[in-house]
């Protein structure tokens, strides 16, 4: 149950604040002989606590209000620049069947935008992908408008990947993508037992120029995109991009530091909706 005692809560001082008088006022009428010398000392006394009850209550109200509005307005100019980069993405890519959902589960559009930015302007032969969906399109849709290169996705989930799979052919950009599906299975780094996709299943013949890195899920373990580097490191290209989403959580912060100490690389946080990480030679 709520507590309503609880420490500064505004009802219970504005309710106490006549309460408490107007008991007095009845002790006084009904238990002294002082009836009229106390009768209007009280009286004065509720009028002035009354007062400052109503007032203090008002500036409790307007605080509140000041609050909701100030976190509306940030709200509002949220979804804008969300809704802002979408059309700016969809303007990108120019699809020819309306793209997935983003957000929530799905990548955000400003990482999505992210992602196109950095496949149009380094030009990757190789891009690899952990963790499929409708940043594969993206990255597919771009490949395409510069007429070369593959996307390597993999997935742990076959069904996931197969409704991937369809969504590609149906924006016909299979040609351009190849979705792999990888259960999640022990690994060893260094000594040590992780979890991550099987990468045996994973045939990579060309170094990978760009990497995006969104799964696989945080409830597989602690620092659970951590292994893609230590594993895929020996297939990167001299020029390497790394791109890593949900930035603002403290273990993809952890995960970004780790691979910049481990690659002598610098890891840019980049101000996105779940934020991101960019890490770059030099």
């Amino acid at each position: 149950m709520k507590n309503t005692y609880k420490k500064g809560n505004p009802t219970l001082i504005f309710t106490l604040a006549f309460i408490v008088p107007f008991v007095a006022l009845v002790v006084i009428y009904f238990f002294t002989n002082r009836r009229p010398v106390e009768l209007s000392t009280a009286l004065m006394v509720v009028v002035l606590l009354m007062a400052i009850a109503i007032f203090w209550r008002n500036e409790k109200i307007i605080d509140r209000h000041r609050d909701i509005h100030e976190g509306g307005v940030k709200l509002v100019e949220h979804e804008y620049h969300q809704l802002e980069t979408l059309v700016s993405l969809y303007t990108i890519l120019n699809p020819r069947l309306p793209l997935p959902q983003t957000r929530y589960w799905a990548a955000s559009p400003d990482v999505l935008e992210k992602l196109a930015t950095l496949v149009l302007t380094k030009k990757p032969r190789c891009v690899v992908e952990a963790g499929s969906g409708i940043s594969t399109l993206v990255t597919a849709y771009c490949l395409q408008k510069l007429g070369r290169g593959k996307v390597i996705s993999f997935d742990h989930d076959p069904h996931y990947a197969g409704r991937n799979q369809k969504r590609l052919v149906d924006h016909g950009l299979e040609a351009f993508v190849e979705i792999i599906v990888a259960p999640v299975k022990e690994v060893e780094i260094e000594g040590e037992t992780w979890k991550w996709y099987d990468h045996t299943k994973i045939n990579i013949n060309q170094p990978i120029d760009l990497l995006f890195v969104d799964g696989p899920p945080r409830r597989t373990q602690k620092l659970a995109r951590y292994p893609a580097v230590p594993l895929l490191k020996k297939h990167f290209s001299e020029d390497i991009t790394i791109l890593l989403d949900d930035g603002d959580r403290v273990e993809e912060t952890t995960t970004a530091e780790m691979w910049a100490n481990e690659l002598n690389m610098k890891a840019e946080h980049v101000a996105t909706e779940k934020g991101a990480y960019i890490l770059e030679i030099g």
